[in-house]
């Protein structure tokens, strides 16, 4: 008889033990595998070169003009909004209100060519300039001043003056100096992690401060600050959108300061839908390919050590081959049939 081309191994229809599974040849293969993929990661990263560059936003011609309120204003509230004209461009510009080189608080230039900020002060005659930014932090033309007068409806305690000390300590004539907020930047910009960081120092007052910033999405953090130091305070948001966020800082006195910023993308994105879609969420996340490949070979080594563990448990059940007989093999003798019959 002719014989087949294949032949099948002798132990075939029978199920082998565990001792025949060589876990340690297993194990020893996959951390070489472990080890190629760490290596191959770190050649690949020796190779990169992170390279960042700003290209500048174009910067209008015109320059913003106040419309509200009038030169030479006289009020007794502490908070004043300032309100005007801007020019319209793409991107957006910021409108930043200074007085002399402090700034005082920043909003920004609506599709109508208008703007709105809110500035706290202080007792006194205030002359205020707004100033065109632009969101990589170019500065463009200037208003015409405008001058605003605070007079407190009563007389101030006589702990509390106009005058100003650089370092945030109190003048040598004894009395304090008044609270500042002394931002880095009118605005802060988020890149697509959406992370805002907002870098700056508070003088004036008595220390220690109680900080409170309300990130303009509902959200509020609280600080305690002792020193005049420079600060960073970060915060997560959640849609890339623009933001107006304010400041408050108290001393240990009761003297009260606000100052309002702008929170936008570096970019300069416009708003978005509160519930924007799950493409664009996705956008914002990146996966390291090192941290995917990671995952799948510590998920491959413990499937394998669950199959070691499978089976080394004692199971009180015995396995018996059954040989198989095929068309195409002789079949045995009848007494060698009937002995594997006794046999068993």
């Amino acid at each position: 008889m002719r014989r087949p081309l294949f032949h099948h191994h002798k132990h075939t229809g029978t199920l082998l033990h565990h001792r025949h599974t060589s876990y340690p040849v297993l194990f020893a293969l996959a951390l070489i595998v472990g080890g190629l993929i760490f290596m191959t990661d770190r050649v690949a990263r020796a190779d990169d070169l992170l390279v960042t560059a700003t290209v500048p936003a174009p910067i209008p011609m015109g320059a913003p003009a106040f419309t509200a309120p009038a030169d030479n204003t006289t009020t007794q509230k502490p908070s004043v909004e300032f309100a005007g004209t801007c020019p319209v461009i793409t991107p957006a510009v910021i409108i930043a209100l200074y007085e002399g080189t402090t700034l005082l608080g920043s909003g920004m230039c609506q599709n109508d060519g208008t703007f709105a900020v809110t500035v706290s002060f202080t007792p006194g005659t205030h002359v205020i300039i707004a100033t065109v930014v632009t969101i990589t932090g170019d500065y463009g033309a200037s208003s015409s001043p405008l001058h605003v007068t605070y007079t407190p409806p009563a007389t101030p305690p006589a702990s509390t003056t106009t005058g100003t000390s650089p370092d945030g300590a109190t003048p040598h004539n004894g009395t304090i100096a008044p609270l500042d907020i002394i931002s880095e930047k009118p605005n802060i910009a988020f890149k697509n992690d959406l992370v805002a960081e907002w870098r700056g120092r508070f003088a004036g007052g008595v220390p220690p401060y109680t900080v409170t910033i309300k990130w303009g999405d509902g959200s509020s953090d609280t600080y305690h600050v002792s020193s005049n130091e420079l600060q960073v305070f970060t915060h997560r948001y959640h849609h890339n959108r623009l933001y107006l966020f304010s400041i408050s800082l108290q001393d240990s006195s009761g003297l009260s300061l606000t100052r309002n910023y702008v929170a936008i993308h570096a970019s300069g994105a416009p708003a978005v839908d509160d519930h924007p879609s799950v493409a664009s969420l996705l956008d914002n996340y990146y996966i390291d390919p090192y941290i995917a490949w990671m995952s799948v070979y510590l998920c491959l080594l413990m499937a394998m050590l669950l199959m070691w563990r499978y089976e080394h448990i004692h199971y009180p059940y015995r396995v018996i081959g059954v040989p198989i007989h095929y068309p195409w093999q002789k079949a045995p003798p009848r007494h060698q049939r009937t002995q594997h019959k006794k046999s068993r």
